[in-house]
């Protein structure tokens, strides 16, 4: 099948907040002519102030992942050629159903709101006679690579990014197609649909593991709130990923929670304390959940012991405590350690 009858998107982007999840049926497989290169993105490093653009990208990368998931088993039932088609059609439609605009995006230029809906994963080989028999001596590595249109349009998407972190996220992304591609382009270019699809859900999981990490990197910091029985937790954390302390109130004692993280989104809680002639202590992992959401917290399943002249006592359960944003609050300098 030549390509002017099988030219169809392999990547979808989230950028600024907005799906790119652009398939074409190109009516003629001639090449346009190319833009001129553009620079790689000048966009400044994520801090606090991008906290909402960052979000945003991150909420839309997770409905975009799900809605392809969601449509593989579908997807998969089909023929080649009805699968492509169902594919193009679902990409361009049903798939970008509850995407959010970035921050900011009404302010942009119709030439740059047009230029994040354009870019599509074409590369050198698409442009051949017939991709399926590429002529003996071009190697995966010089079929695989972007066009300089292609190259073009990403770079521009790239510079539109609200910080340095969302567009490194866009070319992880990307970077899962192109070493799909260099594992074999005629493989490759022969997919059907649902393996598209599925290519799609582990580009978005790359995505959405950078985003949280930055997200959770940045210094926008957190106030630690919330209750568990009678204990009330209280502070303020700078970075999830570096050492923290939440102080938990209760009537008999004061508890200094020490999380350690071994990543930005997980680690270990240690506490140690004593009153009224008793002696406590614990711990145990930790995880951050809803760094997507308006209510991210930490959550730790803890193990505790406490003594006393009278008895030895132990258990365990889930403590949960709520971070609300500081955001340009001024208690945490962005981007500086605390």
């Amino acid at each position: 099948m030549t390509n002017s009858l099988h030219r169809l998107t392999i990547a979808g982007s989230l950028i600024g907040g907005l799906s790119l999840l652009v398939s074409v049926f190109a009516t003629n497989g001639a090449r346009q002519p190319p833009a001129s290169r553009a620079g790689a993105s000048s966009a400044a490093e994520c801090s606090c102030s991008h906290l909402e653009a960052l979000q945003t990208e991150l909420r839309n990368a997770l409905r975009l992942q799900e809605a392809m998931r969601n449509k593989i088993p579908e997807l998969r039932a089909l023929d080649h050629g009805n699968s492509l088609t169902q594919y193009k059609l679902f990409a361009e439609n049903d798939a970008r159903n509850g995407l959010e605009p970035p921050p900011n995006y009404d302010k942009l230029s119709k030439a740059d709101q047009k230029a994040l809906s354009q870019y599509d994963f074409y590369v050198e080989g698409f442009d051949l006679y017939d991709p399926t028999n590429p002529p003996q001596g071009r190697t995966s590595a010089q079929l695989c690579r972007l066009t300089p249109e292609a190259e073009s349009k990403l770079a521009k998407v790239k510079s539109l990014a609200a910080c340095a972190g969302i567009a490194s996220a866009i070319q992880a992304h990307e970077d899962v197609h192109t070493q799909s591609c260099l594992r074999g382009f005629v493989t490759f270019f022969k997919r059907n649909g649902a393996d598209r699809a599925q290519e799609e859900v582990e580009a978005y999981e790359v995505q959405i593991k950078m985003l949280r990490e930055i997200i959770a990197r940045i210094r926008c910091g957190y106030r630690a709130t919330g209750q568990d029985g009678p204990v009330v937790y209280s502070g303020v954390i700078c970075s999830l990923a570096e050492p923290f302390t939440v102080t938990g109130t209760h009537p008999m004692f004061t508890f200094p929670f020490k999380f350690v993280p071994s990543s930005p989104t997980a680690g270990m809680m240690t506490y140690g304390t004593s009153g009224s002639g008793i002696a406590a202590a614990g711990g145990g992992p930790y995880v951050i959940e809803g760094a997507d959401t308006d209510a991210p917290r930490i959550v730790v399943n803890t193990r505790s012991t406490a003594s006393s002249a009278a008895a030895t006592t132990s258990g365990g359960g889930t403590a949960t405590i709520k971070l609300v944003p500081l955001n340009n609050s001024g208690e945490c300098q962005p981007n500086q350690p605390r």
